[in-house]
């Protein structure tokens, strides 16, 4: 119909020769399963109306053939990471229903880190902790997953935003080996055991709703001293909600440095002593 087609979105990553489609694959994938004839046309010029493409007479296949589908091949430069591509996917999606953050980092990220997350995601110590007996259809749990591997991992060297501290850690999770991979799930099943048994159920709802920054803190800690966490949680966690220091670390302006080190520092010490 000699109708323009919008452009597509590539991505040329370092370490791979193949280009990845961040933008553009419904109208990719529609023209490849055309030419492989799983459908025939619908609701176009009679001509071509019900028809495969290997029915359509030469002069028209000629003419798709020759069609330009036009594409913007991004490759980052600078910083050493993937940031620029999970942005510019947010700021293209701004058609059909609104992705949120975690489901365009499974967009963006195929890897392991996926499988990993969803495995967590399931655990059912994790569920009654968070107090959601099911997964979160939107995987807005699996994202709280992957903020507590991230700050157990690297909460000292945190900073702003937490969108993006958590993106880069997936990407980084992508690349790991699977040592780093089951040590990681150990932990994690290790953690949520022991807080669920000494601190119960939906232990960081605070005024009837999850608390993130409780969440974060408590869990990440525990991941990190999974191998040594000390009994008596349950009296420490107490002594912390009693703490006005800690209760302002959590209740405002909790994704500033200076506040996530605040209580990070405040939980480690807890759980340590």
């Amino acid at each position: 119909m000699e109708l323009p087609v919008p452009q597509v979105f590539l991505y040329r990553d370092r370490s791979d020769p193949k280009l990845t489609v961040y933008d553009g694959q419904q109208r990719i994938g529609t023209i490849a399963r055309f030419y492989n004839g799983e459908f025939r046309l619908r609701g176009v010029n009679s001509s071509w109306n019900g028809r495969a493409y290997e029915e359509l007479i030469e002069y028209d296949r000629s003419e798709l053939d020759e069609s330009t589908l036009r594409a913007i091949v991004i490759r980052q430069i600078q910083p050493n990471n993937n940031s620029s591509i999970y942005h510019i996917f947010e700021r293209l999606n701004t058609g059909g229903v609104f992705l949120n953050e975690m489901e365009i980092r499974r967009a963006l990220d195929q890897g392991e880190a996926n499988s990993l997350l969803e495995r967590l995601n399931k655990n059912p110590d994790w569920r009654l902790l968070i107090g959601a007996p099911k997964p979160d259809l939107r995987f807005r749990d699996v994202q709280l997953v992957l903020r507590v591997l991230a700050l157990a991992e690297n909460w000292q060297n945190y900073s702003k935003p937490m969108k993006d501290f958590i993106t880069n850690y997936m990407q980084a999770l992508d690349k790991a080996d699977t040592r780093k991979i089951g040590q990681l799930e150990q932990k994690f099943i290790k953690a949520c055991r022991v807080v669920l048994s000494e601190l119960g159920e939906k232990p960081f709802h605070l005024r009837q709703r999850l608390n993130l920054a409780i969440m974060d803190s408590v869990m990440a800690c525990s991941l990190e001293l999974a191998d040594s966490l000390k009994t008596d949680l349950d009296r420490k966690y107490k002594s912390l909600l009693d703490d006005e220091t800690f209760i302002e670390a959590v209740t405002h302006n909790t994704s500033d440095y200076a506040v996530v080190r605040q209580r990070f520092q405040l939980v480690h010490y807890a759980f340590s002593s």
